[in-house]
């Protein structure tokens, strides 16, 4: 899209360096531009950790009240995205703590493993006890833009769900994709934590493990890809109204 990258537009960030979030007209979904995240071994930010995110809030207006959530966006990371053993988040729904002690939960996530996409998923039934499953979702896409969707009916029993379609640029080489979205993954059952305020949701970059209290060294020490077409949805939504045209 076109535009600022917008703490307005995403409320709040985590972004601790000039290079961590900007808009870059190198690659775009849509529009000529796209928001480039960026981060290296040394970025310290939130938690001594290198990240570079955005943030809709809980309290948006779009969102708030529901009790069913929809957030789609594409993505885009290189050809030469290198895979890495030290996993790293791109995706995130957290949930703030019953007692606004500061506690943030992280209910799910998107994650990358040696170019592998997975999904963390974590419940807490009574609010103490800790459950936490992964999820293969598909193989990295790198070199074109992937839409995905993402569902989510936050609960700490059986009538939780999650569910996460994608979409690649092109069915073939040089041939767009014409189709609609594939379901990749589908969870039903808990996937919150009891007690729980309302989900927000952050993309960016986020590797935890480059840390000072990590030894290291690490390789690649640079993560590089560029996000685009951010929307949410709520109760009245569906994976129709995510469908980005290609262009003409």
């Amino acid at each position: 899209e076109d535009g600022d990258v917008g703490q307005d537009a995403f409320a709040t960030g985590q972004v601790c360096t000039e290079w961590g979030a900007n808009i870059d007209s190198t690659h775009s979904r849509s529009g000529n531009a796209a928001v480039r995240f960026e981060i290296r071994v040394g970025d310290l930010c939130n938690n001594n950790s290198a990240r570079a995110e955005l943030q809709i809030t809980a309290g948006n207006p779009l969102i708030a009240g529901t009790t069913d959530f929809w957030y789609a966006f594409s993505t885009f990371f290189p050809a030469d995205y290198a895979s890495d053993e030290v996993p790293e988040l791109f995706t995130q729904v957290l949930a703030n703590d019953w007692d606004d002690t500061g506690h943030t939960g992280l209910p799910m996530g998107l994650w990358i493993t040696n170019d592998q996409v997975s999904l963390k998923r974590e419940w807490w039934p009574d609010g103490e006890t800790q459950h936490l499953q992964s999820h293969d979702v598909e193989p990295l896409i790198k070199g074109e833009w992937v839409d995905w969707v993402f569902h989510v009916v936050p609960a700490v029993d059986e009538t939780g769900l999650i569910q996460i379609w994608s979409r690649t640029q092109y069915a073939s080489p040089g041939a767009l994709n014409e189709e609609g979205y594939e379901m990749k993954l589908e969870v039903l059952g808990p996937n919150w934590m009891q007690g729980f305020m309302q989900p927000y949701f952050k993309v960016g970059a986020y590797k935890w493990k480059w840390n000072p209290s990590e030894p290291g060294p690490f390789d690649p020490d640079v993560r590089v890809f560029w996000l685009d077409e951010f929307k949410i949805g709520d109760s009245t939504s569906s994976i129709e109204d995510f469908l980005i045209p290609n262009p003409e």
